[in-house]
């Protein structure tokens, strides 16, 4: 019985599961798994707020709009693209994040390759990198694509891959990324009267 519901849940993408580095805590916190019987494969699923409820199909879970974690990246994005300071405050907000996560801190003499920022461009990658994955499932990625004028690229990139993956999907999936969303044909009709 199990298995029947967790097949009814989102499913994350390999990219965010790659995402996520090693010993990071809000992996698990934001992703299960299960063993589905018939295949024996392991299948991951989104876990994030979820919780038990009363009501089928409700719950007692408020849907966070802005977290703690959210406004100190914003900060130390805007840190950053004020002018790059080398192991100044918005590597402190950065960190913040990823200590709580369990992670070791990025700096500018780190010598650990994957945790040295020598670059504004190298933290912004990294802010990037920490809002995905601490934000996960919350509604923001896209926006975040957007803002920094990286859906495009990033979304083609992982068409690719999922092409790879997936001979049934059509060869001319993702190849034209719509940024806009159209105003639908009714509200169009009442602004033209």
């Amino acid at each position: 019985m199990r298995e029947v519901l967790l097949r009814a849940w989102n499913i994350p993408t390999q990219d965010l599961l790659d995402s996520y580095e090693t010993n990071d805590g809000r992996k698990a916190a934001s992703i299960g798994s299960f063993t589905e019987v018939s295949s024996g494969k392991v299948i991951p699923f989104i876990k994030k707020y979820q919780t038990t409820h009363a009501v089928r199909f409700q719950t007692g879970s408020n849907f966070p709009v802005y977290r703690y974690a959210d406004v100190l990246l914003m900060l130390a994005e805007c840190l950053n693209e004020a002018g790059f300071v080398a192991d100044g405050e918005a590597f402190q907000r950065l960190n913040e994040i990823r200590t709580r996560a369990g992670l070791p801190n990025k700096s500018t003499t780190a010598a650990d390759a994957t945790l040295l920022i020598t670059t504004q461009e190298q933290f912004r990658d990294a802010v990037a990198h920490e809002r995905q994955v601490e934000l996960a499932f919350e509604n923001h990625r896209w926006f975040d694509l957007l803002r920094t004028n990286k859906a495009t690229t990033i979304l083609q990139a992982h068409g690719a891959r999922e092409k790879t993956l997936k001979a049934y999907l059509n060869p001319a999936s993702y190849s034209d990324i719509r940024l806009l969303n159209l105003y639908p044909q009714r509200e169009l009709e009442l602004l033209n009267r």
